[in-house]
């Protein structure tokens, strides 16, 4: 079985669903039927809005494909002519955070251009149809992911993508946004590394978050707020808390951190901070999803 192990974590509005991945696998994410007032006009390319959203990995490589099909031609054309700049226009542009494509994707995405991880601020007005993989037979975009934190030049490359400030923070990790087309993710832990993907089993986390007693999209956006860090090992990390209310996070690995006694955060659950701020401990390279109350 692929799947090794799978389980469920919900709290404080955040739901994570924890899988262990052995094998080959590939999981397809479709857009819920839209309501009244969700749904995305077609000029602006297909998109549906979503409660915020990411799927996490620690490590390893990710394939996504995109399927727009004969019947959205239109809207395959003018993504593949459109920049990472422009994603975040129009309906989209964040007046605040979340009504936006992920910014995890400027990390990890090899780009065509280079054919390394991330995607620099200079390629900020190349075309899509640069940076990735097209295919005008069946109208699909295809791209892949290495979520790799550590290893040669790994910490070096992130941080001149121009994504993370001094303190590692960057912004809008958690997608506002979905395709309104069938959307296909594609891993191969093949114990042997003798296929496509990485060669040892990868931990996968599907995060969402819909504020308890939200009742609308505005509810989200305008109380709400995200940002993420990158923690990378032999380093310290400094969260500040943020907004006026609540604040939770989650991460990808096993981090400690030092307020009035030294004490760790696993994967798989969110956490309410309670202190001003925290400060990690060098050990361990993790990414960090921070929720907050603006």
């Amino acid at each position: 079985m692929p799947i090794t192990t799978s389980s469920h974590a919900a709290c404080y509005g955040i739901l994570i669903h924890s899988m262990n991945i052995a094998g080959a696998h590939v999981q397809w994410t479709r857009p819920s039927q839209p309501i009244p007032g969700t749904k995305v006009d077609r000029t602006e390319s297909g998109w549906v809005r979503q409660p915020w959203r990411c799927l996490l990995q620690h490590g390893g490589l990710r394939e996504q494909k995109v399927s727009f099909g004969m019947d959205k031609a239109q809207e395959f054309r003018s993504f593949l002519n459109s920049t990472p700049n422009q994603t975040h226009w129009g309906k989209f542009k964040n007046n605040s955070t979340g009504l936006t494509h992920g910014g995890l994707s400027r990390l990890f995405t090899i780009n065509k251009i280079d054919g390394k991880a991330g995607i620099p601020d200079e390629y900020g007005d190349k075309k899509y149809s640069e940076l990735l993989e097209f295919d005008d037979t069946d109208y699909s975009v295809t791209w892949v992911q290495d979520w790799s934190l550590e290893g040669d030049g790994v910490k070096e490359r992130i941080k001149s993508l121009g994504v993370i400030d001094d303190n590692n923070y960057f912004a809008n990790p958690m997608t506002g946004i979905i395709p309104s087309m069938p959307l296909r993710n594609r891993w191969n832990a093949n114990t042997n590394g003798t296929n496509w993907g990485r060669g040892t089993p990868s931990d996968v986390w599907c995060c969402t978050f819909w504020p308890e007693g939200a009742r609308t999209y505005d509810h989200l956006y305008r109380d709400w707020s995200q940002c993420g860090y990158i923690k990378f090992a032999g380093e310290e990390l400094e969260i500040p808390k943020r907004g006026t209310g609540k604040n939770y996070i989650f991460c990808t690995n096993s981090i400690r951190y030092d307020v009035n006694q030294l004490d760790h955060l696993g994967p798989g659950r969110p956490y309410e901070m309670k202190s001003d701020r925290v400060t990690l401990t060098p050990e361990n390279s993790s990414i960090i999803i921070h929720i907050y109350q603006t």
